[in-house]
Parts: structure tokens; sequence; C-alpha cells
């Protein structure tokens, strides 16, 4: 019974993983739809998001099925209800995606937003597939020092949104009501994946030492 377990939780592990890949795939998919102007990239990524929503499925039934049957305490307890969490997390990530994949769609064949506007998104959306990068790296080596590195990637996001908006406002740019509207969507959808990711983070760090953090400076060092 208990290599039962064992081998259910190291699957349950593997699915998490896959599921974090998919998502870091699918921002990096549709990042490159958005430099490019490439709206079959675009496309693909809006198709693919249902496979990162047949996986969430997938994982959340593993995750009741091992709480029903199983009964796990103490440490995979922790870990159990974590993958739950951070699949649900994962899901929206991938939903984040296919929204800026089809802001690209709708803006096609132009770039979502004119200079100096543009590139600022284009900072922000690097910060953010770094993001995805680290977080699954992060799950893959359990190393609470890389996920306090995503909580900071989260601020400089944070800081590009705020200055993103403020560029909006300057009557000195001319935009039209759609391109007012995709930028601070993009920029929303943005700030919101940082957050999700910070989110997975701090997940992370629970399952590992069981200790919850609210602030980058909370993360403990790896070791301790």
């Amino acid at each position: 019974m208990r290599q039962e377990f064992i081998t259910q939780m190291d699957t349950l592990d593997e699915d998490l993983l896959r599921m974090s890949r998919y998502v870091r795939r699918a921002m990096e998919r549709a990042v490159e739809a958005m430099n490019t102007c490439d709206v079959v990239v675009a496309e693909q990524t809006i198709d693919a998001d249902d496979r990162i929503d047949e996986l969430a499925d997938h994982v959340d039934d593993q995750c009741v099925q091992l709480l029903a049957l199983q009964a796990p305490v103490a440490t995979d307890l922790r870990i159990v209800i974590t993958s739950l969490r951070v699949s649900q997390t994962l899901e929206r990530m991938g939903d984040l995606a296919r929204h800026v994949a089809q802001i690209v769609r709708q803006s096609h064949p132009s770039k979502p937003a004119p200079e100096p506007i543009q590139q600022k998104i284009d900072q922000m959306a690097k910060l953010v597939v770094q993001a995805a990068h680290n977080v699954v790296d992060a799950l893959t080596d359990k190393d609470i020092k890389l996920a306090g590195k995503i909580q900071d990637q989260d601020d400089a996001i944070d800081d590009l949104e705020i200055e993103i908006n403020k560029l909006v406002l300057d009557e000195s740019i001319e935009l039209s009501r759609q391109q007012i509207a995709n930028i601070l969507l993009l920029a929303r959808f943005f700030e919101r994946f940082g957050d999700h990711a910070t989110s997975v983070a701090r997940r992370l760090a629970f399952q590992i030492q069981g200790i919850a953090v609210a602030h980058a400076h909370d993360f403990p060092a790896e070791g301790n």
C-alpha cells in the first residue's frame, strides 16, 4: 500500500511539472506571436489552452483521490494540498497566455500598441516569460531561493504596469479606443500572470518547509 502511495505521489509531481512546462510554452508562444505579429502562432496558443485545462482536471482528480483513499498526513498532506492549489493557479496562468494571444489576434496585422508603449509591454513580456521559466525550475528542483526570485520579478512587472498606465494617459501619444483597451488588458494579463507565479512560489515554500510567506524577504534560505 505504501509503495502504491509513493507511486501515486510521484505521478502527481510529474503531471504538475508537465503542466508548468505547458504554461511556460503557452506564454512563450503568446509573446512570440506578439513580437512577430504572427496570427498563426496566436491561434495555436489559443487552441493549446485546452491541453492545459485537461491536465489541470486530471491533477485535481488525482489530488482528490489521494485525499480520499490514502489519507495523507504531515508532509505528504502538505504536498497534496499544495499540488491542488498550484494546479488551479497554473490553469489560470494558461488562461492568461490565451488571453494575450487573443489580443494579438485581434490586433493583427499590427502590434497592440505604438511606441513607446509597446517597448514597455515588451519589457513586461520578457519578465513574464522569465517568471514562467523560474516557476518550472523552482517546481522541478524544489528551489526556495528561486521561488524568492520570482516574487522579485513580480515587483518589477507591477512597476511596469504602472508606467504603462501612465503612458496611456499621456495625451501626446495618439491612441484609438481599441488600442487603449488592448494595452490596458495586456498589462493587466501580464501583471496577473506575475501574481500567479508568485502564488506558486509561496505555495512551494509552504510545501517544502511548512512556512507561509507574504513577501520576498520572508522566503527562507535554502537549507534552513
